[in-house]
């Protein structure tokens, strides 16, 4: 699998870069998994599984920075903070304090390495998450079908972005 992300990569960063780009690396249940250039040249990985026309995305940065974004065209912010609570089956509950409200989206920085790993695995192993407000009320929830292999996939993504810059001892 590592193999094709590479042979994607190369072919991502050979294109010109006038407009964002995807490519699609693997498909697994509800989720897919791309490799994304933006037009100022930057590279992600993005897992993301939709239902309806809601999202819920994981996205690893070429600089190593990871985050949530939770997408509904329902929801209509104008920036802004919000606490949200998210549980991924009836595992103990993760609070996510300040996340950023842009447009139709929520944003959540995974800045703990360790809490960021910890929360991916909860990810793979488990079949829905819950998204609450601050006071415990549901907003929205998303099924992990597929989340395992497409979390595996997300990490070799990540890890062949982070060997493009010839470093090797990242």
């Amino acid at each position: 699998m590592l193999r094709m992300v590479f042979v994607v990569l190369l072919v991502i960063l050979g294109l010109p870069a006038t407009a964002q780009q995807s490519e699609i690396v693997f498909s697994r249940g509800a989720w897919i998994v791309r490799i994304v250039k933006f037009d100022n040249g930057d590279l992600a990985c993005s897992a993301e599984v939709t239902q309806g026309r809601d999202t819920f995305a994981i996205w690893s940065y070429q600089n190593g920075y990871t985050e949530l974004q939770f997408f509904s065209p329902n929801w209509q912010f104008d920036g802004g903070t919000a606490n949200l609570v998210v549980q991924i089956d009836r595992r103990n509950e993760w609070t996510l304090s300040n996340a950023e409200l842009t447009q139709n989206s929520v944003f959540f920085g995974l800045e703990n390495e360790q809490g960021a790993v910890d929360f991916l695995i909860e990810v793979a192993q488990g079949r829905n998450i819950y998204v609450r407000n601050a006071q415990g009320e549901s907003v929205i929830s998303y099924t992990l079908s597929g989340s395992r292999a497409s979390i595996d996939v997300l990490v070799q993504c990540e890890a062949a972005l982070g060997g493009l810059d010839g470093n090797p001892f990242k």
